[in-house]
């Protein structure tokens, strides 16, 4: 009901843009396609500093809380129990402060992208569209745009909140029984070299392919479009169909195959982690034998470590979204610089 009610979604909106206060912070920053791709953050840097920060400490908060848990638990201290509890409340509110400034951050840098994106092709000389392919300019500027979100959200919380989980976790680990964690440092690195390097890897092999792929499908759909303005569409229609059709089975194919592939090299992390969790598993169950470690201290350290250590087989998948996003964004910037240039004035 709500849902196609457009008079219904004008009447309220307001209210939760104006409390929010986006529109209020909404810039447009003009993107230099010149200089590195990664330049194009420093115009949200406070904003990207304060949540990266924040990040870090909820991330090695919430990733050793298990041990913290069961050492409160040891001392049988319903004040310690408490703070801890205040603690893990206090996680929320700061994580929505920090989405917060994400937010804003984000949207602007996704914006200011496209608006610059739009702005060079709308400026530079005539010329150089005849032999371009609007469809391919369509179909770079919304990917390397879109792009700018995942490499954040990859970075910010899934790259960066990870592996300061785990280093959070080991020194914890270490600082209990030191044998075991050492024994959790090496399958954590070994772990993290495997998936990084299989995705890394899957990237290198399957991004360019996906990304010629898309372009190819997009020119002919606009292409296909297009025809609508001319005569010889009526003529040229079956052909133009024929041409979208074994593009888009193509493009199914190599989609299909860029999934498959993550799976594969996914798997391999899981095997791996299974073997390295039976490994400290079996250390800790030995020290419990030799009374040289608690009950209570032993769940939680197998509980941070199994928790922590299971984000590594999605950390491979965040390294390969990072990689993959990344090279989107630098396709749309390469091809700017290839494009053409603006030779006369067009806009004030």
């Amino acid at each position: 009901m709500f849902r196609s009610n457009k008079e219904f979604s004008q009447k309220y909106f307001p209210l939760f843009e104006n409390a929010f206060g986006f529109a209020k912070r909404a810039r447009q920053h003009n993107v230099d396609f010149s200089q590195a791709w990664y330049n194009i953050f420093k115009f949200e840097i406070k904003r990207l500093a304060v949540v990266f920060f924040l990040e870090i400490v909820i991330r090695s908060f919430m990733a050793t809380f298990p041990i913290i848990l069961s050492l409160v638990i040891t001392r049988m201290d319903k004040s310690l129990f408490y703070l801890a509890s205040i603690g893990y409340l206090s996680v929320y509110v700061v994580g929505s402060f920090v989405m917060h400034n994400y937010t804003i951050a984000v949207a602007n840098l996704i914006n200011s992208v496209y608006y610059s994106a739009v702005k060079f092709f709308l400026v530079v000389d005539p010329k150089f569209h005849v032999s371009r392919s609007s469809g391919q300019v369509i179909s770079k500027v919304g990917r390397g745009s879109e792009a700018v979100e995942s490499i954040l959200d990859v970075f910010m919380f899934e790259l960066s909140g990870a592996l300061a989980g785990l280093l959070a976790v080991v020194i914890a680990i270490i600082n209990i029984n030191f044998e075991i964690g050492i024994y959790a440092m090496i399958s954590v690195i070994l772990l993290c070299s495997v998936a990084v390097f299989n995705q890394i890897l899957r990237v290198n092999i399957v991004t360019p392919a996906v990304i010629e792929s898309e372009d190819n499908l997009k020119a002919a759909g606009v292409e296909t479009l297009q025809q609508v303005n001319h005569i010889r569409s009526s003529f040229a229609s079956n052909e133009q169909i024929n041409k979208v059709r074994n593009l888009t089975s193509r493009f199914s194919s190599v989609q299909a195959t860029k999934w498959l592939v993550g799976i594969f090299a996914t798997n391999i992390t899981r095997v791996l982690f299974v073997v390295s969790f039976m490994v400290v598993g079996t250390i800790t169950l030995d020290k419990i034998n030799e009374n040289l470690l608690p009950l209570p201290i032993a769940i939680g350290l197998l509980g941070s470590f199994l928790t922590a250590s299971t984000q590594i087989i999605f950390l491979g998948r965040a390294v390969e979204r990072f990689s993959d996003r990344i090279s989107r964004l630098i396709d749309l910037f390469d091809f700017i610089r290839s494009f053409g240039k603006q030779t006369y004035p067009v806009l004030d």
